[in-house]
């Protein structure tokens, strides 16, 4: 099964592994069921689908054939970032200070659980005043929280539970470039698409002047498989689209993983890689891979 996060007109849209369409979830709302101002889906272990809507605070969870299973309003604003990997269902909360909050869903009560960490909004020395609202964040199976830094290096902390921060994984090879007139453009569709998405939030996402922008080397992302390993979507002079750097459990780097496709996101399952391939156009195609360890 395959779920995707429809952005415009907010629906939740279920395939089959040949890519035929199982199911839709559209209804417009606050109501049970509703999706008002979703930005992020996970799938768990049974096939249930869980998805965030900061505009209504809170996290749904439907099972794989539709059927609503219940819902998790944040005791705090939640923040766009969720994730279900195989030891749970995990969410960022705000706590109203200089960091943010990762705790552990109870996907049987239907409640906010435990805190399993501390996430800082800001890092010092680091560009664009520090600011990691928007950071990659991952969290690995064994509970190991990294982030990427919102500067132009190429630099991944491992948090430890106060918030604070451990150099973990990087390459000093790898820097910014200003973006073509091309890959502008298709980041002007995307940064119009995240605003409306996020419309009644209070949140938006501004587009820097052309000559301003350069390119973030951790921009797309990044996940850990089921090994513990960390795969992160660099972007940076001299990577070719559709780029993977791998890195060991202990921070060590593996090896690049070369597609030369222009992948804007990544989902890894397994030894399944979910991405979506856009084209210079603007079109949109999910693309499965099948990874071979």
């Amino acid at each position: 099964m395959i779920v995707v996060l429809a952005g415009k007109d907010p629906a939740v849209v279920l395939f089959d592994p040949s890519g035929n369409l199982r199911l839709t979830i559209s209804a417009i709302g606050s109501g049970p069921g509703e999706l008002r101002t979703p930005t992020d889906v996970e799938v768990g272990p049974q096939g249930e689908i869980a998805v965030l809507d900061p505009g209504a605070n809170r996290i749904q969870i439907w099972n794989r054939n539709g059927a609503l299973l219940g819902q998790v309003t944040g005791t705090t604003p939640f923040e766009p970032w969720l994730e279900w990997n195989v030891s749970g269902l995990y969410a960022k909360t705000s706590t109203g200070a200089e960091v943010s909050a990762l705790v552990r869903i109870d996907t049987k009560k239907f409640a906010v659980g435990a805190r399993v960490g501390l996430v800082p909004v800001r890092i010092a020395g680091t560009a664009n005043g520090g600011s990691c609202k928007y950071c990659a964040i991952a969290l690995s199976p064994t509970g190991r929280i990294v982030l990427a830094s919102p500067d132009t290096a190429y630099q991944i902390f491992s948090v430890d539970k106060d918030g604070s921060l451990k150099a973990y994984a990087g390459r000093s090879d790898v820097g910014a470039v200003p973006l073509g007139a091309e890959e502008y453009e298709a980041l002007s569709r995307r940064v119009k698409e995240a605003n409306a998405m996020m419309a009644g939030t209070g949140r938006s996402v501004t587009l820097p002047a052309p000559n301003r922008f350069q390119r973030r080397v951790l921009s797309r992302g990044m996940t850990f498989d089921e090994r513990g390993q960390l795969w992160v979507q660099p972007y940076g002079i001299g990577i070719q689209r559709g780029s993977f750097d791998v890195f060991g459990v202990s921070g060590q780097f593996l090896g690049r993983i070369a597609l030369r496709r222009n992948l804007t996101m990544l989902q890894l399952r397994g030894t399944v890689l979910i991405a979506v391939e856009e084209s210079n156009g603007g079109d949109k195609t999910l693309t499965v891979f099948q990874v071979t360890f």
